[in-house]
């Protein structure tokens, strides 16, 4: 699955032609998601403010994610708060204490 740059299409199949700001590639059940800094600084702001590098964030698909939230509120620094995505999650994320961005993510609408 792909999204082209400066777009909210979703694309099932790598298309030839655009570029992409975000990419998901499956095998099995392992999926790895690709996201350009530019795209994921317009959604997260904080990694606006982050060097590129050699740095990771990791997302997390959990059934329970309003709950989950609420546990964390005041023990985690929540970097976006708990929101509904154009393409259907409802997802927040944080800053855990080595400065990883963490997404918790559950799917809400079919697309």
């Amino acid at each position: 699955m792909a999204v082209p740059k400066n777009s909210q299409e979703t694309c099932m199949e790598m298309p030839r032609d655009k570029s992409l700001a975000f990419a998901l590639l499956k095998n099995g059940n392992v999926e790895i998601m690709f996201q350009t800094i530019e795209n994921l600084g317009e959604d997260i702001t904080t990694f606006k403010e982050m060097k590129v590098g050699a740095s990771v964030s990791f997302y997390f698909d959990i059934d329970n994610v309003g709950d989950y939230y609420e546990n964390l509120k005041g023990k985690a620094e929540i970097v976006k708060e708990l929101h509904i995505t154009w393409y259907g999650r409802q997802e927040f994320y944080i800053r855990d204490y080595n400065g990883y961005i963490l997404g918790f993510s559950k799917q809400t609408q079919n697309l």
